[in-house]
This record gives C-alpha cells, structure tokens and sequence, in this order.
C-alpha cells in the first residue's frame, strides 16, 4: 500500500480554507465519489466512502475488505464535520492541542455520535457548507487524504478554463434518405471512415434515435483534447470537404451541441 503523508495542523487549516465551490450538487458528489474510489484502487486501500449534501447521502460505496463498522465510523466523522464546521482530522489536532483526546460530554461530543478521527471534510459552495465527503478504512490521515485529493481534483476540473478542458461534439440530425436503404447506410459509413481519420477525433459513435420525442434520427458524436483540437478538426480539408459534397447535400436538418467535459 502506499505510505501517506502526515500533515501538520497549518496544512490541514490550509486544506479547510481553499477547497471552496461555486457549485456542488449531485451530480459533483457522484463525480468525488468515483475519484475518491479511482484512489483508493491506485493505492489498493479497502474504504468507505460517502457525501452529504446536507442531511441526504447521496453517494456510499464500499470497497472489499470494509464493513458495516466502517458505515458508523463515517456517520462520526460527518457529524464531527458538521459540529465544528471544520473537517474532523483538523478537529482532531486541534482540539488535541488543548488536551482532549476523546470525545467528552462537556464537549458536547458523545462517542455514540461523534469520533475524534481523520476522513471527514465539509463540502462548501462560496464559504458555506452544503455537505460533507468521509473516507474510513485506513488510517486518520491516510483517509484525509484521499478525500482532500478528491475534493481538490474535482475543484481544479471544475476551475479549469474550458479551452483547456476536452470537448465532446454532438450532432443530431435527419437524412433526406429513407431508413433502411442503401444511401443511408453509404452516407453514415463514409462519415465515419471520413471523420475518423482526421487527427485528434477520439470515442467516435454514430447512434440512432429510439425516443419518439424527436424526429431527429440519427447522432454523430466525438471527443476532442481541447479547443484546438476541435478547431483544428473544424478546419481539416477533409472535414470542409465532406461538409461541402455530402453534408449539405444528405442531411435534411440537423443541431449541433458542443459541450466542455467535466
């Protein structure tokens, strides 16, 4: 397994104060949770892993080699998270500079309920928490890292400047050909034998509509690195040409969606 670093209090203040979102919902906390399960298969950690956004759980997964006592050990550290505001590893150093080292009722801290652990962190959108994300199941530090790892993963997609983020290119549309001939099926063929030798054209598919709320029947879609390399694609000779002789001429109406992948 790979050895975890061990943080200071200042690190772990430092983690507190700039791991903040303009924007978290559920789709995001599924997002952290798959990169915090990406982690912990890199480095072969069997965890738990859960996000609050505020009282629903809206993502649990556990790993081989966890238990039902790692759930408890999660629900804790959240409500350690949510008591203090702060994540429960820097709590927990906190609080121990005062010398408490175990939850007490003059705290307000019932061991039942909360635990002076590490793998707790507060989801916050602009300085305000919304949520919280726990990992268990290694140790106190180990499982704050995996989660700040994740956390600040998601937060640098989240702030990379779309130039500079992949680019999936979608187009929908409805050919002048009737379904099932011959033409159709040589136009979807030479898009695709065309499209996808053009450098930088990645996970390329060409799917058919089954919904009957649209007329649109067919969609090519495709993945580019970055803006460049979409533009690049958008001004190949080969691309303007198949626009040119075939597009034009084949395709009945059509609408284009490019979007910056997350």
């Amino acid at each position: 397994m790979t050895a975890f670093t061990t943080h200071t209090l200042d690190q772990l203040l430092e983690h507190d104060r700039t791991i903040d979102f303009e924007a978290f919902d559920h789709a995001d906390a599924w997002a952290v949770g798959q990169r915090i399960l990406a982690i912990a298969h890199e480095r072969s950690a069997a965890i738990t892993a859960a996000i609050w956004l505020g009282e629903q759980r809206v993502f649990h997964a556990g790993l081989r080699g966890t238990s039902a006592d790692n759930d408890q050990w999660m629900e804790r550290k959240a409500a350690l998270v949510r008591r203090y505001d702060a994540s429960s590893w820097f709590t927990t150093h906190r609080l121990r500079e005062y010398g408490i080292v175990e939850e007490s009722a003059r705290m307000g801290l019932d061991a039942s309920t909360h635990t002076l652990s590490g793998g707790g962190f507060p989801i916050r959108v602009r300085g305000t928490a919304v949520g919280v994300a726990v990992v268990s199941g290694i140790s106190d530090d180990a499982d704050h890292t995996i989660v700040v790892e994740a956390l600040r993963g998601h937060l640098e997609d989240q702030s990379a400047p779309a130039s500079g983020r992949a680019i999936r290119h979608t187009v929908v549309f409805r050919l002048l050909h009737e379904h099932g001939s011959d033409a159709e099926a040589e136009f979807l063929d030479t898009a695709a034998k065309t499209l996808t030798a053009i450098d930088g054209v990645v996970d390329f598919a060409v799917n058919r509509q089954v919904s009957a709320k649209s007329d649109l029947d067919w969609q090519i879609s495709m993945v580019f690195a970055d803006q460049a390399s979409y533009d690049a694609y958008n001004a190949h000779p080969s691309h303007v040409a198949f626009v040119e002789s075939r597009w034009q001429s084949d395709v009945a109406v059509f609408q284009e969606y490019d979007f910056a992948v997350r």
